[in-house]
């Protein structure tokens, strides 16, 4: 980023916000937060954040501010931020959504205000919310989806990837449309069979005889259904008809392989298995078959487009400049 190191704010400490919030004092970053809960604001306090008592005091602090609170309360911050709008200076609102539709109700919301939107949502975390789970490495090496829209300024993006990138995360570009889709099969789904499994193991008078026996593959498959169903929940909802979309098509497996099953059908049915084990093996392989690149942008053409397809191609950001109208880029793609 050209110029000063800017000011950021981050409304909502738990694991997430409390994780950038350390992270980026770890790097000597001044970080303003806004916490509800009072021992958290006290906790990140002495761990260095600058706490405020309310939204409004902290956005005559900020050029940046990152929303990693419910889902839920975006309406209520539609409301609160269109009555503070900066009249002085332009502030950049990003977030952590795991769903992009509130955000982009939020930005519709505040659409004639002075606030610029760039919205993120970091693959990282745990089952373990609040504060207390929050460490400075969390993002360290984890993708990030930043949403590039038509009407995102260049400017405005490569604030936000800054911030990503210095708490080690590399980014992938990608439309709010794509990431919902995606996003659903490769995390809310997840949660749902987790759910599912667990649910399953859980049900009827085996339950103890179950769990005395279950071992890693249960572990690995269920680890998020630990998490706070309010939150699984309202990822769900607030992504339904990606989440839908994706149900279905596991409904279709599931009645292919109760088909293969109950025909005796052997082969088709590892050709079944094959096939998911072709998808793992690409996942686990993918940090080993990388190929770095340098290339060059024309922040005044069409430039969303083409950081869009970078990401639709399976290419992270690991380091960006912007020099005049150029954005220069520093890239990771898959072999």
């Amino acid at each position: 980023m050209n110029g000063r190191r800017q000011v950021i704010g981050i409304a909502g400490l738990g694991q997430i916000g409390g994780s950038i919030a350390q992270g980026l004092i770890k790097h000597g970053w001044i970080t303003h937060g806004f916490e509800v809960d009072p021992h958290t604001a006290a906790r990140a306090r002495r761990d260095g954040v600058v706490i405020h008592e309310s939204i409004q005091s902290l956005l005559l602090e900020v050029d940046v501010l990152a929303l990693a609170t419910p889902l839920e309360s975006y309406a209520e911050f539609t409301e609160i931020l269109h009555s503070s709008d900066p009249k002085a200076s332009e502030i950049i609102l990003t977030d952590v959504g795991s769903a992009r539709k509130p955000f982009e109700s939020l930005k519709r919301g505040l659409a004639e205000t002075r606030f610029r939107f760039v919205g993120a949502h970091p693959m990282a975390g745990s089952e373990n919310n609040g504060y207390a789970n929050a460490r400075p490495d969390l993002f360290d090496g984890a993708a990030v989806a930043l949403i590039v829209a038509d009407d995102t300024r260049v400017d405005c993006l490569e604030q936000v990837l800054s911030i990503w990138q210095v708490l080690g995360s590399e980014i992938v570009p990608v439309s709010v449309d794509d990431h919902d889709r995606v996003i659903a099969r490769v995390s809310h789904i997840p949660h749902v069979l987790a759910a599912a499994i667990a649910r399953c193991a859980g049900d009827g008078e085996s339950t103890a005889l179950a769990l005395a026996l279950a071992a890693g593959s249960f572990a690995d498959g269920t680890r998020v259904s630990g998490s706070n169903p309010r939150f699984v929940a309202e990822m769900c909802m607030e992504n339904h008809d990606a989440v839908i979309e994706a149900t279905e098509r596991i409904a279709e497996d599931l009645a292919r392989i109760t088909t293969l099953l109950r025909s005796g059908n052997r082969a088709e049915l590892e050709a079944f298995f094959a096939l998911a084990q072709h998808t793992r093996t690409m996942y686990s392989e993918r940090l080993g078959s990388i190929v770095p690149r340098s290339i060059e942008i024309d922040a005044t053409n069409r430039w969303q487009s083409t950081l869009r397809q970078l990401g639709r191609i399976g290419g992270r950001i690991v380091r960006t400049e912007l020099q005049g109208t150029k954005l220069n880029l520093d890239i990771r793609l898959p072999l």
